[in-house]
Order: structure tokens, then C-alpha cells, then sequence
């Protein structure tokens, strides 16, 4: 018998569980069993589900997922496909995306403007400009005085940004969807804004910004205003640096998901000004599946 008024070793402590169920145990249960019955069950990783905590890289990895994909390098064709496959793998809207883009850039402008400068937006047809206003209603949300310039009309814009231009389609919105003759309308704002917001041209855009938005870019370049670039300023080419002999000379650059081949160079880093790396909401599991890729 052991003696629990002395130390007892791990052996001895065995024996006594033992015999402990052994003597509470059924007549027609077997000492075996007993045994079994006393000591702890040992349970493998795949008797319970997969838990995140049993493995330090996977805890590591849904820590710190978004701060190490923020410092990945994409290529412009990498982001489309991870546009594509938050849209078709996780049943995203790609307004969602597009919306929380605008937002997280919204929420950076606001942080870094503390004064509210009277802003201009200044819009191509495709989604990059559906982010400019975007990001012009909730500026003018939050009591900002923002105009915004749309080269085209609503039906000559990609279907997202046209989306956000039929939330604006009212009377003193601050949307201004111009026709191609009417382009010039805007130099007189461009030149006396405090802050100007490129949104004219995205990573997917293609050779050098033409007339008249080369003019838009030459007034914004003139401009004494505090310039920020939503995803690449245009006229700059994200995976090479190229820059087109008309292109946004901006302060700061807020892009998305993950950083662009030529702003993780640092010989175009003036190109880019101030980089910020801003999320667009994709999912947990996309994002860790990004960073072991």
C-alpha cells in the first residue's frame, strides 16, 4: 500500500490509480480494463479537429497573416487572380472589395488630412475611378468639401464604378461625369484643391496616359495641392517602374493587398512617394494561402 503521507514517485502513483480502480471496478471487469480506465486517454491530432494552436507556424501565420502579405510582392496579374478568386472561390461581390477599398483609403486620408482640405477626385472610367468615388461619397459623408471628375458618362463606365456613380447621380453630389468636350471644366477646381486624389488609371492600364487626361495630370502636377495616388499613379507601370511622359507625381501611394514589383525597387521609390499597403477585406484562408504560395 502506498503511503500518501510520504513522496511518492511516478511509478508508485501509478500503482495506487490502479489499484484504486480495480477496487471500484465491476466483479466481470477485467484488471486490464481498469488499468486502461486509469490512466489518461492519449489523443492524437487527428482524433479532434485541426486547431490552429496544436501547430506554431499555422498560430504564427493567423497572427501576423495580413502584416506579412501587406510586405509580399504581387505582380499586377498575381492581384487580378486574387481579385478572381475572392469573387469565384469565396463568393465575394467585387463591390464588397471595391467598397472596402475605398474605405480603408478613406479612413487613411482622413487620419493623414486632419484639416479637411478641399479635395478633388479625379476619375477614369474603369475600377480604379469607381474607387475615387467611392471614396468621394464618404468623404463628402463625413463633411469634406470633395468634387469629383469622371472622364466619361455613366455608360461608358465598368460596371462597379458605375454602380458608385448611380449612388451619386444626384444634384450637388459633387459627381461630375464629363463628356469629352467638357474636359476642361475641371482645370479651374484642379488648380485651386488643397489635396488631389488620382484615380484616373489602375495597374491594369496599358501605355501612356492620352489627351485630354494628360492635361488633368499636367494641372494636378502644377498644382501646389498635397497629391495621393489610389493603387499606382497613373502613367506609371507597377511591375517595371516605366513611366509614361505624362504621368501623376504623387506624395503618397495607397495600394492594395500587397505590394507592386517596381515599389518594392528602391530606384522608382520617388515615383511612389509614401507607400501604403491598405487590405480590401478578402478572407482569413485566402490570405494565408497567399503567403505560402
Amino acid at each position: 500500500m502506498v503511503d500518501l503521507g510520504q513522496r511518492i514517485n511516478g511509478t508508485q502513483l501509478e500503482q495506487f490509480w490502479l489499484a484504486l480502480v480495480c477496487l471500484l471496478s465491476n466483479s466481470f471487469k477485467t484488471k486490464a480494463t481498469a488499468y486502461l480506465l486509469a490512466k489518461p486517454p492519449i489523443v492524437t491530432k487527428f482524433d479532434v479537429p485541426f486547431s490552429p494552436f496544436e501547430d506554431s507556424m499555422s498560430s504564427s501565420l493567423k497572427q501576423n497573416g495580413w502584416e506579412m502579405l501587406r510586405r509580399k510582392v504581387l505582380a499586377t496579374t498575381a492581384i487580378r487572380e486574387v481579385d478572381r478568386r475572392a469573387i469565384e472561390e469565396y463568393s465575394m461581390n467585387s463591390l464588397v472589395l471595391m467598397e472596402n477599398a475605398a474605405t480603408n483609403c478613406v479612413q487613411w486620408i482622413r487620419t493623414r488630412y486632419l484639416t479637411r482640405p478641399k479635395t478633388v477626385v479625379l476619375c477614369g472610367r474603369g475600377n480604379n475611378g469607381g474607387d475615387g468615388i467611392a471614396i468621394t461619397r464618404h468623404l463628402r459623408a463625413c463633411g469634406w468639401v470633395c468634387e469629383c471628375f469622371v472622364m466619361g458618362n455613366i455608360d461608358d463606365l465598368s460596371p462597379d464604378a458605375r454602380s458608385n456613380a448611380s449612388i451619386l447621380a444626384r444634384p450637388e453630389s459633387g459627381l461630375h461625369l464629363l463628356d469629352p468636350g467638357n474636359y476642361a471644366n475641371a482645370l479651374p477646381l484642379i488648380g485651386s484643391a488643397e489635396l488631389i486624389v488620382d484615380a484616373m488609371l489602375g495597374t491594369g492600364a496599358k501605355g501612356h496616359p492620352r489627351p485630354p487626361m494628360a492635361s488633368w495630370i499636367e494641372a494636378a502636377n502644377s498644382s501646389a495641392a498635397s497629391k495621393v495616388a489610389i493603387d499606382i499613379p497613373s502613367g506609371v507601370n507597377a511591375d517595371t517602374g516605366q513611366v509614361a511622359s505624362t504621368y501623376f507625381k504623387t506624395q503618397a501611394t495607397l495600394t492594395f493587398v500587397a505590394l507592386k514589383p517596381a515599389m518594392a525597387n528602391s530606384k522608382y521609390a520617388q515615383l511612389f512617394g509614401e507607400i501604403e499597403v491598405l487590405p480590401i477585406g478578402i478572407p482569413e484562408q485566402l490570405i494565408l494561402e497567399l503567403i505560402r504560395e
